[in-house]
Formats: structure tokens, C-alpha cells, sequence
């Protein structure tokens, strides 16, 4: 199972998934492992006895980078050969899989959802010398095109 994720740079993603090995398998003909960008970040081996599955609930966890970033869970374990094959023996189930983004809090920092109500911060700037001569101006940067900042009375396109 392989998907391309578009994160954000600093926050963490939890992905959580229920792993059964094959019915009746060795554990080392049941790994899998959890790859971000082709780096192998963890691996996972269990048993489930003839009669029925083991279902375990298993999390792991990487950072954002800003980018595009592919995430994938590989069948590895298995070095038996099926009978009169060259093709090893490997079962795992997998179920439910989630993954959960979790924003980094920083100051100055804010996220929300398209087409959303995003509250900001209080934003305070002052001159250092208020003789004159000298001018003020706040940026804010990183603004979605069409984005409409108001105060709730005042509005700016």
C-alpha cells in the first residue's frame, strides 16, 4: 500500500493501522515495514495462531517536511519457499489504516482549513520614534489567493 502526502514542514504524522500475521505463520514470514520516501522507519512482526487472527493496533510516526512525501506499507518478512516455488511464504492483514496530522505550534504560526475561518493572532506594531520621519508598515505573508482578512467590521481583499 503506497500514497503520496502533501505535509507541512514541522508537523508530525501518526500513521495507525490494525496488523494481524497470517493464520499459523512464523513471525519472520509476517513483517511489514512502514517506508517514508523509500527509508524503511519501522517494521512490525506477529503471529495469529491457526484458528483465528491476532489483531493488533500499531502506530508510528514521521515528520513533515513541506513537500510531497510518499508513505508506504511493504509485506517483507519470508524467507520460506512455497512448495516447488521460488515464492516465499509471506501473510500479514492490515485494516483500518489512518493517518493523523498534528500542526507544529510556533509563534507567529497559524493553519486552517480551505475555505475556512482562520483566527489570527493579535498583531501589535509600534514606531520607535514617534518624531516623525520614520514609516510602519506589517506584512503577512503566505495568504492564499482570494483571501479576505477582517476584523469583523473592517475588510481587505
Amino acid at each position: 500500500v503506497e500514497r503520496s502526502v502533501d505535509t507541512i514542514a514541522g508537523a508530525t504524522y501518526t500513521l495507525s493501522l490494525d496488523y494481524a500475521g497470517g493464520m499459523g505463520f512464523l513471525a519472520a514470514n509476517t513483517q511489514i515495514g512502514i517506508y517514508v520516501d523509500g527509508v524503511r522507519i519501522a517494521t512490525h512482526a506477529g503471529t495469529s495462531p491457526t484458528s483465528s487472527l491476532n489483531w493488533q493496533a500499531l502506530s508510528f510516526s514521521f515528520t513533515g517536511n513541506g513537500a510531497s512525501r510518499t508513505v508506504a506499507i511493504v509485506l517483507e518478512g519470508g524467507d520460506t519457499l512455497a512448495a516447488g516455488t521460488t515464492v516465499p511464504l509471506r501473510s500479514a492483514m492490515i485494516d483500518d489504516i489512518r493517518l493523523v496530522e498534528t500542526l507544529p505550534v510556533g509563534a507567529g504560526v497559524v493553519y486552517g482549513l480551505a475555505g475556512g475561518s482562520i483566527a489570527l493572532p493579535r498583531i501589535e506594531a509600534a514606531l520607535a520614534n514617534a518624531a516623525g520621519g520614520e514609516r510602519l508598515s506589517v506584512n503577512l505573508l503566505g495568504l492564499p489567493d482570494g483571501a479576505t482578512l477582517t476584523d469583523g467590521v473592517r475588510s481587505a481583499a
